[in-house]
């Protein structure tokens, strides 16, 4: 323990032992409030745009149910499906499909997909599925919407689309408030070394004060140097 001490008295100047550590603790602070306001920044992104491609989901939902009343109501199970393929292909959904409440898929983005071989005549109601609620950083955002069809019964539009994140939205950020941690950092050197002068100076005041108290009566011991600017 007496070496580290004496060694850290070799590396540190005469007057700065006490105001070094200080400064030191500022900018490791500073650093880590810059770190952990970029980890925010880009988490409020990332959720900013998932909460913008939920809406984007539930907006197509809510226009394919109107569009599949007509058609499902004419028995246009074609044009329906034709529908769902084009809607898939245009949004960039995951997952497109309109199904019964019995669990038949009436139509899906992906053809091979569909079990219900033509349309019934009529089918239950079923319970109304609440909204799949999509949990902060998922890659994908789910939808579940029920219609209903007047004469016929209760369908499912179920929507599933991936969420985009791309590096510009937060890099864009995240330089920004590299460039104001940078600046912090800058500043408080600047301070520490308008300070440092100041602050050596009353550190070898104390210290000569304790050592005429230890005894010491030299003069060049209780003397401080002339480059520390005048004495007044």
């Amino acid at each position: 323990m007496a070496h580290l001490c004496n060694a850290w008295s070799n590396i540190i100047p005469r007057g700065e032992r006490r105001l070094l550590p200080m400064g030191l603790g500022v900018l490791f602070l500073l650093i880590a409030a810059t770190l952990l306001s970029m980890w925010w920044a880009g988490g409020s992104q990332r959720r900013i745009l998932q909460q913008r491609r939920q809406g984007e989901i539930t907006g197509i939902a809510s226009i394919l149910g109107e569009a599949a009343k007509p058609l499902l109501v004419k028995e246009d199970l074609g044009a329906l499906r034709r529908l769902i393929v084009e809607a898939r292909d245009t949004f960039a959904l995951s997952e497109c499909r309109i199904t019964l409440p019995d669990g038949l898929v009436l139509a899906d983005g992906e053809p091979a997909r569909i079990t219900a071989a033509t349309l019934p005549a009529r089918w239950g109601s079923g319970p109304l599925d609440a909204e799949t609620p999509s949990s902060p950083g998922d890659a994908l955002v789910r939808t579940s919407l029920p219609v209903t069809i007047p004469g016929r019964g209760l369908i499912t539009v179920m929507l599933a689309g991936p969420v985009a994140y791309p590096a510009w939205a937060t890099s864009d950020m995240q330089t920004g408030l590299s460039l104001i941690g940078a600046a912090g950092v800058g500043g408080t050197l600047l301070l520490y070394r308008r300070l440092r002068t100041r602050g050596a100076v009353l550190e070898m005041i104390h210290e000569s004060l304790a050592a005429m108290g230890a005894g010491q009566r030299a003069p060049d011991a209780l003397c401080l140097d002339d480059g520390f600017g005048p004495d007044d």
